[in-house]
């Protein structure tokens, strides 16, 4: 039986692709590209938007098998108490685990965190400039639109660095182009970034 704690199914997460960096590269190689049944214990940490939620869903339906805790500093203590027993009774399953800061500063039940500190700790990465520009043009292209470098510059320049907020801005000028019949502008995300500004 897989446990999927907090892995709760994400439609933009679902359309994009995976395209690994160099901040993922590790945690790739040693999850997706490693031999299942020697996976062990894996805790992958890094910052909201690096893809460790990302990379959880791709095991999930790569391995059924493993079994799989994502964000744990939002574990409730009932959710901790089931993953410490999924920790003692997997059976030589993978146990693959996903947090914004690496274990040993976490607030966990002391008999979980002492198991997951036996474990392999990967940090993840956010994109550079480059690997977040290839992504928005691999993102564009699926969705049949085109990005000039100005309008690729211009968003990279004026939204949050990482690639859910930028999935999820591309999609919202996807349906603006579409609506209006205009090709992606920088006036269109200037139109797209002011509609998805909070009103102070």
């Amino acid at each position: 039986m897989q446990l999927l704690l907090n892995l709760a199914p994400n439609p933009t997460l679902a359309q994009a692709e995976w395209l690994p960096t160099v901040g993922t590269h590790q945690a790739t190689q040693a999850t997706l590209n490693a031999n299942p049944t020697t996976i062990g214990t894996i805790c992958l940490y890094g910052p909201s938007g690096c893809g460790k939620t990302h990379l959880l869903a791709k095991l999930a339906s790569q391995n059924p098998s493993l079994v799989l805790a994502d964000n744990l500093e939002s574990l409730t203590a009932q959710q901790q108490e089931e993953l410490f027993h999924h920790f003692n009774n997997r059976q030589g399953r993978g146990l693959i685990t996903t947090s914004q800061l690496p274990v040993a500063q976490l607030s966990l039940l002391p008999d979980l965190k002492s198991r997951l500190l036996t474990g392999q700790h990967i940090e993840m990465q956010l994109p550079t400039e480059a690997e977040l520009t290839h992504l928005l043009q691999s993102w564009a292209t699926t969705r049949q639109l085109t990005l000039s470098p100005e309008v690729t510059h211009y968003l990279l320049t004026r939204t949050a660095r990482n690639p859910h907020t930028l999935l999820g801005l591309l999609n919202q000028l996807n349906t603006l182009s579409l609506l209006q019949k205009r090709a992606i502008t920088i006036p269109l995300v200037h139109m797209a970034l002011a509609r998805s500004t909070p009103e102070s």
